[in-house]
């Protein structure tokens, strides 16, 4: 267990999020109150070395913002997002938040919206089960176009989408490129209707580089090709944090369905 890591943190928001890390997974749930109100899955990875004074420790998550809470349902339940960036040695857990807004709500139209939030831990206690309680009961999933098969555009990446739960929408996921192959796991919007862009958040941990990265966007209805894109969370020194997330965008297009 990442003991730096695990934990409950808060931002400046007063948002509270549970992460508990183990090797390099992390599970967890994040509790909002800024926009619509509610408590939400995540998941992700982390480099394996905890953060000294010369290097941080790289974290990447995916988060559904589909509340698992009692709440009135609004558009935005279709959202999913990215947060991308690192621990330093101080105890500051600083990521760029990605939130893909697949679905328009209010004057919030579709597209990416990016910010940065900054973390300090209140407390190195998490309770698994209730973080493994709260996931939705798992149902059968109807097929989704998004599930399958793609490569990039320059045949360098293949994409492999094979096992969305249908309930949560915990996504499961394969990416190659040459000789390396990162599993990936995530979420897709399951409650997406006919018509509505789906979004997808997926991520990763790529032990040559010793870094986290989370893939996310959306499939347009219709469509048969989607961009992507991987926000890499880079290790840094404290004075060179801000370049501490790199931005790739890859197109993809369908290769099979499931």
């Amino acid at each position: 267990m990442h003991k730096q890591l695990t934990g409950i943190w808060h931002n400046d928001f007063h948002s509270k999020m549970e992460l508990l890390a183990i090797e390099n997974r992390i599970i967890g749930r994040y509790s909002s109150h800024t926009g619509s109100t509610g408590v939400y899955q995540l998941v992700g990875h982390c480099s394996g070395e905890a953060p000294t004074k010369k290097m941080g420790q790289s974290v990447a998550l995916s988060i559904y913002w589909k509340n698992i809470a009692e709440g009135e349902k609004d558009e935005s339940w279709h959202w999913v997002g990215s947060m991308v960036g690192q621990l330093q040695h101080d105890g500051k857990l600083t990521l760029t938040n990605v939130i893909v807004v697949s679905v328009p709500f209010g004057h919030y139209q579709q597209g990416n919206f990016v910010d940065k939030l900054a973390f300090k831990k209140s407390s190195a206690d998490v309770d698994l089960e209730s973080v493994k309680s709260d996931s939705p009961e798992d149902r059968n999933i109807e097929e989704r176009l998004i599930i399958g098969k793609w490569v990039s555009l320059d045949q360098r990446q293949l994409l492999d989408i094979f096992h969305v739960e249908g309930a949560s929408g915990s996504t499961s996921a394969c990416l190659v490129c040459g000789d390396s192959k990162v599993m990936l796991t995530g979420f897709i919007d399951v409650d997406a209707e006919p018509g509505m862009a789906q979004s997808l958040s997926l991520s990763g941990y790529q032990s040559d580089e010793q870094s986290a990265f989370s893939l996310s966007g959306m499939l347009e209805p219709g469509k048969d090709t989607m961009t992507l894109f991987s926000w890499h969370a880079e290790q840094t020194s404290p004075d060179d944090s801000f370049m501490q997330t790199r931005m790739e965008a890859t197109s993809f297009c369908r290769l099979t369905t499931r």
